[in-house]
């Protein structure tokens, strides 16, 4: 299969229309193998692209598959901090994000903070994601370096320390259970103290919406979500709840078959949202797909998602 490094429009319900961008695209694994990831298959990928070759995919995707969007989101296979040359990229992105009138947003485990600095400059949004499970953290993190519990909270503290005058990054919290909410409750107030102490001022907060690496983890309700808030709005931080998903207008699809993949592989989608972003055609991708084992369907909160096969 061919693997491209853009992907989408992905519906994101904090970002809207989102034109996914993976620098890394599986040419190097991520330091983590998060429970709540979405990219849950890691292909492998002998191409790395240079930053003038991301550019022009990005341009050229938003030209002739005539795609809308509100966010350019540098996010996909891996922590995009692992690319060489992320703030050049990032530079240039810019100036396409601006001529579409769209939001420049990456994301980052935090663990690699290297061009931080530079990186805000030139975004709008640098999110870094904070998972809460009832789950152990080495579980819900899977770190493939000897990073403890203890080490890497320190390090989003001191990222945050560091960059206090910027309101550009954001604590990204995705609250999700493996068992019932009032086990979840009793894993709550450490969660709450341990995102205090890094020392965030501003919060997206957020559950699952689709099939995650461990798909034994299910979102929480509303109501539990709106629990969440309140106890960070008690403690000073400024709070977004996202939940709404936008609507996409439908792409010029050109190669169904290698964008359904694609967009598959860094984020699962529902049967419905592949005919609504990629019409008739990506449908029958999706189920040729299917059909050569590429891909799987599964059934997850009473809704069939597409998935990249294990």
């Amino acid at each position: 299969m061919i693997l491209e490094p853009v992907y989408g429009p992905h519906p994101s319900r904090c970002f809207g229309a989102s034109l996914g961008v993976d620098p890394v695209s599986f040419s190097r694994g991520c330091y983590m193998a998060c429970a709540m990831c979405h990219s849950f298959r890691q292909a492998r990928a002998l191409k790395s692209y240079t930053t003038s070759e991301l550019a022009e995919r990005v341009a050229r995707d938003l030209t002739e598959r005539e795609v809308k969007v509100n966010t350019l989101y540098v996010y996909g296979s891996s922590d995009p901090f692992l690319y060489d040359d992320l703030a050049r990229l990032l530079r240039e992105l810019r100036r396409i994000s601006d001529s579409a009138n769209a939001k420049l947003v990456t994301r980052t485990p935090g663990y690699f903070q290297r061009a931080i600095d530079e990186v805000l400059e030139v975004v709008d949004t640098l999110l870094i994601p904070f998972y809460v499970a009832d789950m152990e953290w080495d579980s819900l993190y899977q770190p493939r370096t000897n990073t403890t519990k203890s080490e890497y909270y320190g390090r989003l503290h001191e990222l945050f320390s560091r960059t206090r005058s910027s309101d550009k990054l954001v604590l990204e919290i995705i609250v999700a259970r493996k068992g019932p909410e009032n086990v979840l409750v009793s894993y709550l107030d450490e969660y709450i103290v341990q995102a205090r102490r890094i020392g965030a001022k501003r919060v997206f907060l957020k559950t699952i919406d689709r099939p995650v690496r461990d798909q034994s983890i299910k979102p929480v309700s509303r109501r539990f979500l709106d629990m969440v808030r309140e106890k960070l709005e008690s403690e000073g931080v400024e709070v977004l709840v996202c939940q709404r998903t936008p609507a996409i207008h439908r792409v010029k699809s050109r190669r169904a078959f290698v964008e359904v993949y694609n967009h598959i592989l860094r984020k699962p989608l529902r049967v419905n949202e592949v005919g609504e972003v990629y019409g008739d055609f990506g449908v029958m991708a999706a189920e040729s797909l299917v059909d050569r084992k590429v891909a799987s369907k599964v059934v997850w909160e009473n809704q069939l998602y597409y998935v990249p096969s294990r």
